[in-house]
């Protein structure tokens, strides 16, 4: 009998090669697109990725292969169970399990901030929210990943960032809702996504940012929540920090300028971990603040902008390790 043709799909997901290790049983087809030339089948679904084919592709210059748009779902979950079943065994030592979290999260943040209107990427997030959350729930798994945190500035990096702060002291503040902590995780890591939707030249400019230009930045959260809106994304914790993690007790926040008690728990959490984080990163153009400096500031002067018994709270955790939940 004659080999079955297998047609090309109409619209693609691009993933990675960084997505795909050696041994890897594949959920989906994965498909190399030439510039020149139709879309050729490289390995089928349900066949083994070996090492041969990774250094193939290496040497071949390819950085990513392709998967059909309606397999996005079906890689989102494959490449999250993969995580999971190796940052929850508790056979492994906790800061393999954090350094394999903090890997693993790069690469997918960076899929996510690429491309934050593609499929599967509401999927991601989700997943990689309860994975931060089970992990930080562990002895020890804070300060492993604090320690093993890259300083150099990267929006998706620094999402990441926050939302294992935010779980960290989430928990550290009494917080035991599990449901919400795991929504407070996911907040912080899709926190800044409405970054994506500005330009490159504003979100990357070195020094400090005219009036005009302030303005601008200043739409992030509500184009945040456009995006949200287009994953119809209604968990209103998730909303929540991704609309007011900018808001101030004082309120000379934005975008709405809220006051006092208006302004939420998990908002207050990802304003303080949100800000800690900026200042505390090094960015191409500037070293960042040690910790102490960053945290005299928040207690400092514009102590009246951030909850200070959270902020107490943050830095018995920082300190100390018996404080981290």
């Amino acid at each position: 009998m004659p080999a079955e043709v297998i047609s090309p799909p109409t619209a693609f997901f691009s993933i990675s090669l960084e997505m795909i290790e050696p041994g890897d049983l594949l959920p989906c087809d994965l498909w190399l697109r030439p510039a020149n030339g139709d879309p050729v089948l490289y390995r089928a679904a349900h066949l083994p990725f070996l090492r041969e084919h990774l250094e193939r592709l290496e040497q071949s210059g390819v950085e990513v292969l392709h998967i059909a748009f309606e397999d996005a779902a079906a890689w989102s979950d494959f490449v999250a169970e993969r995580l999971k079943s190796r940052i929850l065994d508790p056979n492994r030592p906790i800061e393999e399990r954090v350094d394999e979290l903090l890997s693993s999260s790069r690469a997918m943040m960076r899929e996510v901030f690429d491309d934050p209107r593609g499929p599967g990427v509401r999927r991601t997030i989700e997943h990689l929210g309860d994975a931060v959350n089970r992990l930080i729930a562990e002895p020890g798994a804070f300060h492993s990943a604090v320690r093993l945190m890259e300083h150099d500035y990267y929006t998706y990096t620094h999402c990441f960032h926050v939302s294992v702060y935010s779980v960290g002291l989430g928990r550290a503040a009494g917080i035991d809702d599990e449901n919400y902590l795991t929504s407070l995780g996911q907040g912080g890591l899709i926190h800044d996504v409405g970054k994506t939707s500005l330009p490159a030249s504003l979100i990357n400019k070195p020094g400090r940012l005219t009036d005009n230009e302030f303005r601008l930045m200043k739409t992030h959260p509500e184009q945040g929540i456009v995006l949200l809106d287009e994953m119809n994304w209604r968990d209103p914790i998730v909303r929540d920090v991704t609309l007011s993690h900018h808001e101030r007790l004082d309120g000379s926040g934005y975008p709405r300028g809220l006051k006092g008690d208006s302004v939420t728990v998990a908002a207050r959490i990802s304003a303080i971990c949100d800000a800690f984080d900026a200042m505390t990163t090094d960015r191409s153009y500037s070293r960042g603040m040690s910790s102490l400096e960053a945290l005299k500031i928040l207690r400092g002067a514009h102590g009246r902008r951030y909850d200070q018994r959270l902020l107490e709270t943050f830095i018995r955790m920082l300190l100390d390790p018996e404080k981290q939940a």
